[in-house]
């Protein structure tokens, strides 16, 4: 059964239509790429269970567990990585790598000074508290 011109047309419109839609899927509209976060890693959530700490693009950020805008912790050389908040919820622990080797680091959980805790050769990475 061969197919009429038109309706020949209309299926080859469809099946672009449908590889356009693939392609985008595929490599990401800019549109979407800039309202959505991605590559972020080791999230941490709070004791009350309200808020994720996270690490992207090198810094910690912090968002709403339900979700909303992040909003940047650290700001420091370097990558700041493995976050862990303590189990009263005031301090927040993390590693970073702004001296060349992973060092243990704790600031208060709503901002303040970042004091180093750890001065080793070899990497120091936050696992837990305890």
């Amino acid at each position: 059964m061969a197919l009429k011109p038109t309706k020949l047309f209309k299926l080859m419109k469809k099946l672009f239509i449908l590889s356009l839609l693939s392609v985008s899927l595929l490599f990401g509209s800019p549109v979407l790429a800039q309202s959505e976060t991605r590559f972020t890693a080791y999230p941490a959530l709070t004791p009350d269970a309200k808020t994720v700490i996270f690490s992207y693009e090198g810094d910690l950020w912090r968002v709403a567990a339900n979700g909303g805008e992040a909003s940047r912790v650290t700001a420091m050389p370097g990558n700041e990585i493995n976050p862990r908040v303590s189990p009263d919820g005031k301090l927040l622990t993390f590693s970073s790598d702004q001296f060349g080797n992973y060092d243990v680091y704790v600031m208060p959980m709503g901002g303040g000074e970042v004091k180093q805790l750890t001065f080793n050769d070899a990497a120091d990475e936050v696992d837990s508290w305890s």
